[in-house]
């Protein structure tokens, strides 16, 4: 995903565009002084930001989650059938926990 694809209004999505925030990442990293301080942009830019990053926080947390445990399997001595069957395990765990059926 990126800042493009999120739904904002056309304001907000030029000042992002302008300031070269297209990553997701770049954009949950950003402050009222930063927002408010990009051309074109204001305290009601600010606003729908907050909104969208407190939206974003669940994907936010779930990309980290993920990334950590790439980055555990990767270093471990397992073999790629059990790095599988872990990474399953926990795909089932979470459509679990979120309610879903897999």
């Amino acid at each position: 995903m990126k800042v493009d694809d999120l739904e904002m209004s056309i304001r907000t999505g030029n000042a992002m565009r302008k300031a070269g925030i297209t990553e997701i990442d770049q954009f949950v990293a950003l402050d009222r002084k930063t927002v408010v301080g990009l051309p074109g942009s204001g305290p009601k830019c600010w606003k729908e930001v907050q909104e969208l990053q407190e939206s974003l926080k669940p994907h936010v947390q779930e990309a980290q989650s993920w990334a950590k445990l790439t980055a555990i399997l990767k270093n471990s001595n397992l073999s790629n059938e059990e790095k599988d069957a872990i990474i399953h395990a926990v795909q089932d765990l979470a459509v679990l926990y979120a309610g879903g059926s897999s």
